[in-house]
């Protein structure tokens, strides 16, 4: 449930209104690349250029697996029955 206010965090200052300094800083939004050199280059220009949007993404899919885990989703529940510890066989003496 703590994760819940850290992710509540997250998304408020997500939609927040940017203060005056990022505003006022240059836009930083991804842009195509063009293909000059080889494979690794483009896509070395290409993650600098979408490093955030791409970041941004694999926090949000963290948080979805965090939260279908904490709903109970992927089988855990029954996972963590399956593994109880088996009754001793050890016999009773009267």
């Amino acid at each position: 449930l703590a994760a819940l206010a850290y992710y509540g965090r997250i998304l408020l200052i997500g939609l927040g209104r940017p203060s005056q300094l990022v505003a006022g800083a240059a836009n930083d939004r991804p842009v195509p690349t063009t293909r000059t050199g080889s494979t690794l280059d483009g896509v070395r220009t290409g993650w600098r250029a979408n490093r955030a949007p791409i970041s941004a993404g694999l926090v949000l899919l963290l948080v979805l697996i965090s939260l279908v885990v904490a709903a109970g989703g992927f089988g855990g529940p029954e996972a963590a029955r399956a593994a109880a510890p088996a009754p001793s066989p050890a016999p009773t003496i009267r």
